[in-house]
């Protein structure tokens, strides 16, 4: 399947291009980022997708994050209910950089 320049179109930008996943946002820190995307791994999971729809962690979505020993926490801002996901999901949480 030949990509979008060989059909003489705008190309994406590269999927890393602008952002940051929390883990290493929150490397140093608690940290506050505005949610960009979710990779795959994330949206594989009905039940996961819904349990983060209801905390606000979407897409435009602010949010704190912070490591706490192998998970990291979500805290969107305007919601009471914060997340923990495990790093190996956290990773997959991408914010603008």
């Amino acid at each position: 399947i030949p990509g979008l320049a060989e059909l003489g179109g705008v190309t994406a930008p590269a999927f890393m291009e602008g952002v940051v996943n929390i883990v290493r946002q929150c490397a140093t820190g608690p940290a506050t980022g505005v949610i960009r995307r979710l990779g795959e791994p994330v949206q594989f999971d009905p039940d996961l997708l819904a349990q983060l729809r209801d905390a606000g962690v979407l897409p435009g979505a602010t949010a704190t994050f912070s490591a706490a020993g192998s998970y990291i926490v979500l805290q969107v801002e305007g919601h009471d209910r914060a997340v923990e996901l495990p790093i190996e999901l956290a990773a997959h949480i991408y914010v603008a950089s």
